[in-house]
């Protein structure tokens, strides 16, 4: 045999055999991809990235992941409760903030609301000296609904160290990716049952903690603000 075909045959018999191994391989491994995936799809909380579009979520401020917001004023802050907060627990009836001059602590309970004959915690997102009280928000709660990051703030607080209040709050993308866990929380509640959250036109109900967990809403509040006694 003329030593050219000899070497073209070895050359076929063996990518003949080297596809016998490695097609079987590949697929052994695209199996076992898959299945990762499908086992990591099942473990995580199944979303509808368009529900984030139903929170308000401005650049500019700080948020606690009890849900109240931080805004730098001047050598001050300002301080609120979010979005998603309102939107959870509903219309506010009362709201009971702490006197100027009383001292709160970061992670410690701030203030708490009144909705119906049951009250909900929020925790206080810094620590510092309360020095100015939104009075129109105490008189007019509803402002805290209709607009949470305005007319809605509720205390001014001098901190004991600006820097390091900062620390344990999220900004950008850290807090996008906050807001999305608190949506996946309220969604695995909700069992599937997305459209008794939604109002006509698409937007999430006010007191959405009510309409996804009954009568046993304060418990996902408390859980959802880290408030549970």
């Amino acid at each position: 045999m003329h030593p050219h075909i000899l070497i073209v045959t070895i050359v076929c018999i063996a990518v003949a055999l080297l596809g016998l191994v490695i097609f079987p391989l590949l697929g052994i491994l695209r199996g076992g991809l898959r299945l990762a995936v499908t086992t990591r799809t099942k473990r995580e909380p199944i979303h509808d990235p368009a529900l984030l579009r139903w929170f308000s979520l401005p650049q500019g401020f700080y948020y606690h992941r009890g849900h109240a917001w931080v805004k730098e004023d001047g050598t001050l802050f300002r301080i609120g409760v979010d979005d998603f907060a309102q939107k959870l627990i509903g219309i506010v009836e009362r709201v009971e903030v702490p006197e100027v001059g009383t001292r709160l602590v970061q992670g410690e309970k701030g203030w708490r609301f009144k909705i119906g004959a049951r009250a909900v915690h929020m925790l206080c997102p810094v620590s510092g000296e309360v020095v100015g009280v939104n009075t129109e928000a105490v008189r007019d709660p509803r402002l805290i609904n209709l607009d949470p990051y305005g007319e809605g703030w509720l205390l001014l607080v001098r901190p004991d160290n600006k820097r390091r209040s900062l620390v344990n709050l999220f900004s950008g993308e850290m807090a996008r990716l906050w807001l999305e866990e608190s949506v996946n929380a309220v969604m695995g509640r909700a069992k599937g049952r997305l459209r008794d959250v939604l109002q006509d036109g698409g937007t999430a109900v006010s007191g959405l903690a009510r309409v996804v967990a009954g009568e046993d809403w304060d418990s996902l509040v408390e859980e959802l603000f880290l408030s549970e006694d």
